[in-house]
């Protein structure tokens, strides 16, 4: 055992690696000759087949720190440092958590610890010092905190303290309220005296001193004028002083002159001496004066003795005053001559203007000259038109010019001619039918719509618009007074200007039950059904006993004589009645035929025809296949209108406006041409026929008219 081989030569068996060893896991295996060993490994403890964990926590803490905690693992153990403790756990250093300043409320203290810390609130506030401290009202939580007895008037709280109040005037030591003496720190103004008193303090201007205390202005005694009236008053600070004149004596509280020629005589012997209030002079005579040692003459000129309107002349002792010219007076008084009062100073047509020593004389208005000798007339016509404007006529006159306005014009600003709308001065300007138009210096009565004036002289009078067929083919127009009406015949209804046949077979009802209908432009017609006898309003069976057998038949009234009276007709039979319709040529107006429009082409045969609205309302006509020899209507004068223009066209005439102007109610007036496209035509031209709107076409199947 432990060795291999035949045994003449033996190897050793590393049993270790073979794994043929018993050693536990925890253990190390150890080869030997022959043999093996098991040794625990570090952490363990047994005989190398069996091996346990050492808790090495147990002794000594595992050889942690103090501040760490051990924890045995398998063949080892883990040293870790506590909370508020770092290190490797082998050496572990507390932590302060009071070096960050968001560890605590920031109305808390922060106290470290080992490993750990406490937060703790200011004095003045409560919580747990972490996240809360909040503010302790004193003043509510702690009564009598500010005891009135103290002499405290209330309590005022502050964060995390709180205040006591004393009153007005009053002050804490630290233990009550006593009070303060306001004059010690100079309240008062300087010129006031101050006096304490409890709570409060006074303070009283001094004499000289006027204001509330604490600020005082000196008085000015001196205008109240306390002084002698010849003294002088000089104001003080608080006070004043009164100092007599120079020449005045002070005796108490007044001053009395002193006389200066009674004590000894001050002037030269060849003068006398005047005594005067507070002063004196030396008196030379009348026409001189003292000059510090000698009497001079007195230049009374000078000294303006004379009026300022005087010329003055001094002479030794005396002076004379003389008046200058334009004034009058003894020299020492002058006053102005008006020579305006005067006759004859300046000519007729000048004004004249009296001055202080003179006049002068100014042509009037509307005249030149020097005013004097000359004023002669002004013609203003002759610059400017003298100002006339909007065709006023100037007009010179003496002195003066006029403006004059031609008839139908006022005068305004005396200058300007502005034009009477005599549509609105005048009452009733126009007749009946006509409406007023104002126009420069006059105005015009034209027809009102609807109306047209035969000829210059007469009166307006109603358009006939009837006459031009205005209405559609199928309707009655009915003309009124100004305007016209129309009104769809019986078996048409209007849908918008034209007139539709009514289906009236589409009216449940409008034949017999027993009857056919059978609808024709502008009227219908019923028809019994076969077996039924009737007007097909009623109808009856054949087999009724009522027909007694007998078929009905239709009668032909246009067989009558004179069924349809007027010659303009011809009669048409229908099933049950008959209708008498227009002849050929002819057109219905209102309950009459009457001739076509297209006479003037009678027994001529036209193919396709086509009636074109132009925009002046006139007709053209396009044909072909015409034969005619045409009439000049123009060679009778009485064709068109005074203010038209007649043109002869093959077949017709054109009775047309002068160039500019187009036709409205049968008269000539002015066109607007930035509102026309005039586009010429040269086609026929029925000159009479007017349509009621632009751009509309009639075309006609080809017929004879």
């Amino acid at each position: 055992m432990g060795y291999q081989g035949d045994g003449l030569q033996c190897s050793d068996i590393d049993e270790c690696l073979s794994g043929l060893h018993r050693c536990h896991r925890n253990a190390r295996c150890n080869n030997t000759l022959g043999s093996y060993s098991c040794i625990c490994r570090d952490g363990y403890v047994g005989d190398g087949t069996n091996c346990q964990d050492i808790d090495e926590c147990q002794k000594e803490n595992g050889g942690c720190h103090v501040s760490a905690v051990c924890t045995n693992t398998e063949g080892g153990r883990i040293c870790k440092c506590r909370n508020g403790f770092r290190g490797n756990g082998y050496n572990c250093t507390d932590i302060d958590e009071c070096a960050s300043q968001l560890v605590c409320h920031w109305n808390a203290t922060c106290t470290n610890n080992p490993g750990s810390y406490v937060c703790t609130c200011n004095p003045g506030y409560k919580g747990n010092g972490n996240y809360l401290c909040l503010d302790i009202d004193e003043c509510s939580e702690t009564p009598r905190v500010c005891s009135s007895a103290l002499g405290y008037k209330g309590c005022k709280n502050l964060p995390g303290t709180y205040h006591c109040t004393c009153s007005n005037g009053f002050e804490s030591n630290g233990q009550s309220c006593v009070d303060i003496n306001e004059c010690e720190t100079n309240t008062c103004s300087l010129y006031a005296d101050c006096q304490n008193t409890m709570g409060s303090f006074k303070c009283t201007c001094k004499s000289g001193f006027v204001g509330n205390g604490e600020t005082c202005a000196d008085v000015n005694e001196c205008t109240e004028s306390p002084c002698d009236p010849n003294a002088s008053c000089i104001n003080r600070l608080g006070s004043y002083e009164c100092v007599c004149n120079s020449g005045f004596l002070e005796e108490g509280l007044t001053c009395t002159d002193i006389n200066e020629c009674e004590e000894e005589n001050p002037c030269p012997s060849f003068t006398t001496c005047v005594n005067n209030a507070g002063s004196y002079k030396c008196d030379c005579g009348v026409g001189y004066e003292f000059n510090i040692s000698e009497c001079s003459d007195l230049d009374e000129c000078s000294e303006g003795f004379c009026s300022p309107y005087a010329n003055c002349r001094n002479t030794p002792g005396s002076f004379s005053c003389q008046c200058a010219e334009g004034f009058s007076g003894d020299g020492l008084s002058c006053v102005d001559v008006d020579e305006c009062s005067l006759v004859l100073q300046c000519h007729s047509n000048a004004l004249c203007f009296n001055f202080p020593g003179s006049y002068n004389c100014t042509c009037q208005v509307g005249y030149a000259g020097d005013g004097k000798t000359i004023c002669s007339d002004v013609n203003e016509c002759q610059e400017d038109n003298g100002g006339c404007r909007n065709g006023a006529t100037c007009v010179n006159n003496q002195g003066s010019f006029l403006c004059l306005c031609p008839d139908g014009f006022i005068l305004t600003n005396k200058t300007i001619c502005e034009d009477i709308n005599e549509c609105e001065v005048l009452e009733n300007p126009c007749s009946v039918n006509e409406q007023c138009k104002n126009i420069d210096g006059s105005y015009e009565c034209l027809c009102q719509e609807g109306y047209y004036r035969p000829t210059n002289t007469m009166d307006c009078v109603d358009i006939d618009e009837c006459q031009d067929n205005p209405c559609h083919v199928n309707a009655t127009c009915l003309n009124t007074v100004g305007f016209h009406t129309c009104t769809c015949k019986r078996g048409f209804a209007v849908n918008g200007t034209e007139c539709l046949d009514i289906d009236e077979c589409s009216v449940e009802g409008a034949c017999h039950p027993n009857a056919i209908c059978t609808n024709f432009v502008g009227e219908f017609l019923c028809s019994c059904q076969q077996g039924f006898l009737g007007d097909g309003f009623s109808c009856q069976d054949v087999d009724d006993p009522l027909c007694n057998g007998l078929v009905c038949s239709d009668i032909d009234e246009c067989q009558r004589k004179n069924i349809c009276p007027e010659n303009e007709t011809e009669c048409v039979n229908l099933p049950g009645s008959f209708s008498c319709n227009c002849k050929h040529g002819y057109t219905q107006n209102q309950t009459k035929c009457v001739g076509n429009v297209n006479l003037f082409l009678q027994k001529i045969y036209i193919k396709k025809i086509m009636i074109t609205l132009s925009p002046l309302n006139k007709i053209f006509f396009i044909a072909s296949h015409l034969g005619c020899e045409d009439i000049d209507e123009c060679k009778d004068n009485t064709t068109c209108r005074s203010d038209q223009v007649c043109t002869n066209l093959p077949g017709s005439y054109n009775c047309s406006c002068r160039t500019g102007y187009h036709e409205k109610n049968y008269t000539c007036v002015d066109t607007d041409e930035s509102h026309w496209n005039l586009i010429p035509h040269y086609l026929f031209y029925y000159s009479k026929h007017h349509f009621p709107k632009p751009n509309y076409f009639v075309t006609f199947p080809e017929k004879h008219v």
